[in-house]
């Protein structure tokens, strides 16, 4: 017999973290002495299932927002990050079933690049367009809310590993991914010239086949892995491949106090070109 609170569970949870992390670095300069720099950062993550034998429906929200202050210059940006992740399967037996997602992903404020001293800065538009401007202290590279990037994918998913250690899944099907840019501007210096650039990159979109590999693993009583590959093949030249590579560990230290090691890595249509993103953060949290 069930016993009734089996009877009464309902199939929708729902999480809500708030939790704050802070960094402090020092770096030695030859010219200047050492130098101090901070960042803090606040996040909100929610997660939200429904889960019967046939259904599984998952929506994930992230805004996370944080500042860098470094000894002698203004307070600037550090994190900004606003995500929306969606993901619907239906289990045609325990293990395996179609699956239908969706991700948003933008940043909330702008992000500028300053100049001290002053530089001339070359602005090449994406229409061809190209102008100087004199004496630049401080330049927009990606205004708010730009690039939204968003991503579609239908396919199988595959329940490879399910255990209490470890669970592992794996999704192949289509995909798409809309990168929607607006004053999107990348910042280099010509090595043939030494000039400055400001080269501005446009809208793509794209249409392949999607692979997903997710996994969650308890590695110990207080230490949690979760890693998500994410890889979407739009033709026969790996250079045309572009992936999303996210991992935390988490170790818990006390019950609102985590160390959370990040390591990302991606590569997108626009940039054609990798970029990492490790981060040791400790961790406040509150759960609700």
């Amino acid at each position: 017999q069930t016993s009734r609170a089996e009877r009464t569970a309902s199939p929708i949870t729902s999480q809500t973290e708030l939790s704050g992390s802070v960094q402090a670095n020092t770096s030695q300069q030859t010219a200047s002495g050492d130098q101090t720099s901070v960042n803090l950062a606040v996040q909100i993550f929610n997660r939200t299932r429904y889960n019967t034998d046939r259904d599984f429906a998952s929506i994930r929200i992230i805004l996370e927002e944080g500042a860098s202050k470094v000894e002698g210059e203004d307070l600037s940006k550090g994190v900004d990050r606003a995500e929306v992740r969606a993901t619907y399967i239906y289990r045609v037996s325990p293990r395996i079933g179609p699956y239908l997602r969706g991700v948003l992903q933008s940043n909330v404020f702008p992000t500028d690049r300053r100049f001290s001293p002053p530089r001339d800065l070359i602005r090449i538009r994406k229409s061809g367009i190209i102008d100087t401007l004199r004496g630049t202290t401080e330049f927009t590279t990606t205004p708010s809310l730009s690039p939204i990037t968003l991503r579609e994918g239908v396919g199988i998913n595959s329940q490879v590993i399910r255990s209490f250690g470890l669970n592992m899944d794996l999704r192949l099907g289509i995909g798409a991914r809309q990168d929607v840019r607006s004053d999107f501007f990348e910042i280099s210096t010509n090595p043939a010239t030494g000039n400055i650039e400001a080269r501005e990159f446009g809208s793509t979109s794209s249409t392949g086949l999607e692979a997903l590999l997710i996994m969650d693993a308890r590695l110990g009583r207080y230490i949690n892995l979760d890693s998500e590959f994410d890889i979407l093949v739009t033709s026969r030249q790996a250079d045309d491949w572009f992936f999303t590579w996210e991992n935390r560990m988490r170790i818990a230290l006390t019950s609102f106090i985590n160390l959370d090691i990040v390591a990302d890595l991606e590569r997108e249509q626009a940039l054609r070109r990798l970029q990492g993103r490790e981060q040791l953060l400790l961790r406040f949290s509150r759960f609700f």
